[in-house]
Formats: C-alpha cells, structure tokens, sequence
C-alpha cells in the first residue's frame, strides 16, 4: 500500500497535468484560427468531408501550413471568423 507521501505525489502530477491541459484548451479558445479540417468540423457541427467540400466548391478559405496540395491532418488553418460567417441565422 502506497504511503501518504506517495499519493500526495501522485494527486500533484494528475492536478498539475489537468491545469496544464486546461491551459492549452484556453489557449485553443483564444485563438482566431483552427487547424485542420477535423477540428474546423468539430467547431461548426460538421463532418470533415463538409468542411473539404465547402474549401473545395470556394465557399470556405482555408491557410496552408504546408506547401502541396489536397487534405493532410493539420496543414490546413481555418479562420474562425470564416467559419463563424458560415453558419445562418434561422428565424
């Protein structure tokens, strides 16, 4: 059975690795772009292929981080403001 040092230990690093996390969400948050279609798709209640269909018809921008062409897991950036601009008002 573990002694009390060891659990004090232990509840540290699972905090500390749950405020670091956090800070990265925060910092995700804050920031105006997303990265990748993935995430573009998880930001507007879609699916991926929408995403790649509407940045292939024109009607989203997407930033390379890479050069070359087509959908590689991350080498796309997407504004949020272009993806906030997407979604209709419904009355």
């Amino acid at each position: 059975m573990p002694d009390e040092d060891s659990k004090d230990q232990l509840v540290e690093a699972v905090a500390r690795t749950v405020r670091e996390e956090l800070a990265r969400e925060r910092e995700k948050l804050s920031s105006p772009w997303i990265t990748g279609s993935r995430r573009a798709a998880d930001y507007m209640g879609c699916s991926p292929r929408t995403i790649r269909e509407l940045v292939r018809e024109g009607r989203l921008r997407a930033y390379a981080l890479t050069e070359g062409k087509g959908f590689k897991t991350g080498t796309q950036r997407f504004a949020k403001k272009d993806l906030d601009a997407m979604l209709i008002e419904v009355r």
